[in-house]
């Protein structure tokens, strides 16, 4: 138990129960994960000297985890195209080969370009307010995939920048299901954040350590670190 802590837990009319956590396990708060997010773009903010926008989407490729962001400099340029930061070259070339150059149109429902109704992403392809509005209202119905949208053109793949949803979508319930959807991706998609399957819990654990092992929360549900299902023995 060298690698462990063990806590007591008072429960009024029950027995006293013993917590055993692991030193680096730790148990958060539904309000501590935005903090936990933030920090994690911050950093790669500042260690790929990337704007805000570019290190979140750098970070959703790779999972939320820091290590791999060591690769980066291997081959940077290949690395934004993963990320959906920009078009790769070949990706440009049979797109353009469909793109009418220079158009007043929007790609999609063709409304003329008018009182800077028009937005796009890196890649430059064009659509209205409207049809961007229809469009990322219906990728916030699905969280989990919303942050990994490409861009309404068929065929490209940069992808659509949480703060564009914001720019776009300004009611009160697309900011809210925005909201959502960052929290979902950032937990589904970390290995190092695990929701306690207590569905009357806001507990999660955060650990850099992945095996499988029973986890016991402090709300006594225990369930496997590396499957989230109930408890098993053995946790492998």
């Amino acid at each position: 138990m060298g690698n462990a802590k063990i806590k007591k837990k008072e429960n009024n009319n029950e027995n006293n129960i013993l917590i055993i956590v692991n030193l680096y396990d730790k148990f958060i708060e539904e309000s501590e994960i935005v903090a936990e997010r933030e920090a994690l773009i911050k950093e790669a903010k500042e260690k790929l000297f990337l704007k805000r926008e570019d290190a979140i989407l750098v970070m959703i490729y790779y999972k939320w985890n820091l290590d791999k962001l060591d690769n980066w400099y291997d081959s940077p340029e290949e690395n934004k195209v993963k990320a959906g930061i920009e078009l790769s070259e070949k990706t440009k070339e049979e797109l353009d080969k469909n793109i009418p150059l220079n158009s007043k149109n929007c790609l999609i429902c063709e409304e003329e370009e008018k009182n800077n109704n028009f937005r796009s992403l890196n890649c430059k392809h064009q659509f209205c307010i409207n049809c961007w509005e229809e469009y990322l209202k219906e990728k916030l119905k699905y969280p989990l995939e919303a942050l990994y949208a490409n861009c309404p053109q068929n065929g490209c793949t940069c992808k659509v920048y949480e703060k564009f949803y914001s720019e776009i979508l300004k009611d009160e319930n697309s900011q809210v299901k925005l909201e959502k959807a960052k929290n979902k991706n950032f937990i589904d998609r970390n290995d190092d954040i695990k929701q306690c399957p207590n569905e009357n819990c806001n507990l999660y654990i955060k650990s850099n350590k992945h095996y499988a092992r029973e986890i016991i929360c402090p709300c006594r549900a225990s369930f496997c670190y590396k499957c989230s299902k109930e408890s098993h023995s053995p946790c492998t």
